[in-house]
């Protein structure tokens, strides 16, 4: 099973309608699909605050903080309707590799009109994963029953540790691990802002670039970078904190405005994930 079939499709499970026991509970519409996508996106960067969800109803930001193999999250839940929100409720998922925290309760069950209230989250990162976690928010607003599936911002790369290497040391890393890697092939609108945006992206994703300048052996249109993803203890599985070292290589092509992405990484899930992290980075920033 390939890495791109692991993750979860958060729209098709919008977009269906969640039975209760007395009504049918109102979800999101395609277009707020496609907002929550590009919200998603910009959250899982490493930026402090973020948008993750927003309609006529309800807004949902979110405030995260990562050191090594945890973090802490802030979610914010603010009722913009004219009426209250009643039996207001959250629900995590369970993501294998991912502990998840409750630091305190949400004690809102009714958020009255123009309020907010928030809940603490930590986060612990005890192996690789694909998929992030999901939440479900529901509640009950002027006699209608509203439910909502929304992604929380914590993915493989948030646990990432920067890796300054040498041109040479990549290459080195790079060749020991050419039986490790996943590949894909990117079509962009511009091959020349791809160019110039992806040191961005690459810093957003908590990863470092190599500096190639002063090597002959590399190409003007590639970029290079590494992380290593951080990993707490795992009792259960006897498993001991661990540094999981992840490269990227980006043959960009100008000319016919594509890129080829490799990755390359010590554990199978580390090397998917970050693949399809930056494929998706890739495809917001240039589409």
């Amino acid at each position: 099973k390939s890495s791109d079939d692991s993750c979860v499709d958060i729209e098709e499970e919008n977009e269906r309608e969640y039975a209760t026991s007395d009504k049918m509970a109102k979800g999101v519409d395609a277009e707020l699909l496609r907002k929550m996508k590009s919200w998603f996106i910009v959250s899982i960067r490493d930026s402090p605050k973020a948008l993750l969800f927003e309609n006529s109803l309800l807004q949902v930001g979110v405030q995260k903080q990562f050191s090594n193999f945890q973090g802490q999250i802030v979610l914010f839940y603010g009722n913009k309707a004219g009426h209250s929100f009643d039996n207001f409720e959250v629900w995590y998922s369970n993501t294998p590799g991912l502990e998840i925290n409750q630091l305190e309760e949400i004690k809102c069950e009714n958020i009255g009109s123009k309020t907010q209230c928030k809940q603490r989250l930590s986060v612990k990162c005890t192996s690789p994963f694909i998929q992030p976690p999901t939440f479900k928010i529901s509640f009950n607003c002027n006699g209608q029953k509203y439910m909502y599936d929304l992604r929380l911002p914590v993915v493989a790369t948030s646990f990432a540790q920067p890796l300054t290497l040498k041109a040479s040391d990549f290459s080195d890393k790079w060749n020991k691990m050419n039986d490790r890697e996943e590949q894909t092939i990117l079509q962009v609108a511009s091959g020349a802002i791809l160019k110039k945006e992806f040191p961005t992206l690459t810093q957003g994703l908590r990863f470092a670039l190599v500096d190639c300048e002063n090597s002959d052996k590399m190409e003007n249109d590639v970029i290079l970078a590494a992380a290593a993803i951080r990993v707490g203890a795992n009792e259960e599985a006897k498993r001991p904190e661990a540094a999981i070292g992840c490269l990227i290589r980006v043959e960009i092509d100008s000319a016919q405005n594509r890129c080829v992405l490799s990755v390359r990484g010590m554990h199978p899930l580390a090397t998917g994930a970050v693949k399809n992290l930056f494929k998706e980075q890739v495809a917001a920033t240039v589409a």
